[in-house]
């Protein structure tokens, strides 16, 4: 469950890890079943999305949420909603947006050290860079590889960035004050 004291930069990091380690049991089997077109991998499409709860409630309780299982139910849902409507311009850009999305909500906020907004652009930020990755492959093969592997672990990552870049600049902010 939740605690009182703040959520410390090793425990964000720990808890990223833990749930993006458990993304990748979410993430490949999709890609796998989507990327490849083979209607014999399509079960692969159901293992992932039956998986994907698990990285959020993962995230939401090892990072000490205080509303842990909501999180994570909405969490799915937002999930679903950016994936899909993203997704119809590429698959791996719409799981790295909805991933990340979803890490946002539930991932422990602190509203006196973290910022939502920063989050968001994070994440939009992560979903373009992989959608440029994509674009570009016509010009460099290697690019689209490198964008499907990327895809894997950037979503959560951004989120934790974003939350560090936000205390630095609220620790700037202290100091000069």
């Amino acid at each position: 469950m939740a605690s009182a004291a703040p959520l410390t930069p090793k425990r964000r990091w720990v808890s990223l890890t833990a749930a993006t380690v458990v993304l990748q049991f979410a993430y490949w089997p999709i890609v796998a079943s989507l990327v490849e077109g083979d209607a014999e991998l399509a079960g692969l499409l159901w293992l992932g999305l039956a998986v994907t709860p698990f990285v959020f409630l993962v995230l939401a309780f090892a990072s000490g949420h205080p509303r842990a299982p909501g999180a994570s139910v909405l969490a799915m849902g937002l999930f679903l909603l950016v994936t899909l409507p993203v997704a119809l311009v590429d698959l791996v850009a719409g799981l790295v947006a909805g991933f990340g999305a979803a890490a946002a909500l539930t991932l422990r906020y602190e509203p006196s050290m973290h910022s939502r907004r920063g989050r968001a652009v994070a994440v939009a930020g992560a979903s373009l860079y992989i959608l440029a990755l994509i674009l570009l492959q016509g010009l460099v093969p290697v690019l689209g590889r490198f964008a499907i592997m990327s895809g894997a672990v950037i979503p959560l990552a951004v989120v934790g960035i974003a939350d560090e870049v936000a205390e630095g600049a609220r620790e700037q902010v202290q100091r000069h004050t």
